[in-house]
C-alpha cells in the first residue's frame, strides 16, 4: 500500500516534468505547490507534513490537471495580456 506522501511526490514531479504541458503553466504550478506545502505546515502547526496534508496536495495535482485541459493547456497567466486567467 502506498501513502500518499509517495503518490503526492510521484504526481507532482510528473506533472512539474511532463512536456505536453506548457513551461509557464509548470512553473506556476511548481510555485503553488511550494505555497500550498508550507502553509498546509503552518495552518496545522507541524514540522513535517502529515497524511491528510499529502492528501488534500494529491487531490489538487488532479484538480490542476483538469483545469489545464478546460483552458487547452494555454498559459493560465500571460504577463503580455491585460486579462489573465488568475
Amino acid at each position: 500500500m502506498t501513502t500518499f506522501k509517495t503518490r503526492y511526490q510521484r504526481a507532482k514531479q510528473e506533472l512539474l516534468t511532463t512536456p505536453t504541458i506548457t513551461r509557464e503553466n509548470r512553473e506556476l504550478f511548481e510555485k503553488f505547490f511550494q505555497y500550498e506545502e508550507y502553509k498546509l505546515q503552518r495552518q496545522n502547526d507541524l514540522r513535517e507534513l502529515d497524511e491528510a496534508c499529502y492528501k488534500t496536495l494529491y487531490v489538487y495535482i488532479n484538480r490542476l490537471k483538469t483545469v489545464n485541459a478546460w483552458f487547452g493547456n494555454k498559459p493560465v497567466s500571460s504577463p503580455n495580456s491585460d486579462t489573465p486567467f488568475l
